[in-house]
């Protein structure tokens, strides 16, 4: 039998659902800085999408996150950091 190891974090690897208890505080401290992180970087504020993306980049697996969605933080941080780069 193969088991999942849990994250350390929590005591199960699976994403909470929407409407359990604790749901919203997992998506307000999670989702928010994410979805604010691309609107910084749609904007040109790429040292603030830096710094909202980055201490949340591990954990969208609480919020259901999958490869394609945990690309797409890693590629806007990378982005920013190349466009904040060039502007200096």
């Amino acid at each position: 039998m193969c088991r999942r190891r849990a994250h350390p974090a929590s005591s199960s690897t699976a994403p909470l659902p929407w409407g359990t208890p604790g749901a919203a505080s997992v998506y307000r401290a999670v989702g928010i800085p994410i979805v604010e992180g691309l609107a910084a970087l749609h904007r040109g504020a790429y040292v603030e999408a830096i710094e909202l993306l980055v201490p949340v980049r591990f954990d969208l697996w609480r919020i259901g996150g999958g490869r394609a969605q945990r690309d797409v933080v890693d590629w806007t941080l990378t982005g920013a950091a190349v466009r904040n780069a060039e502007r200096s």
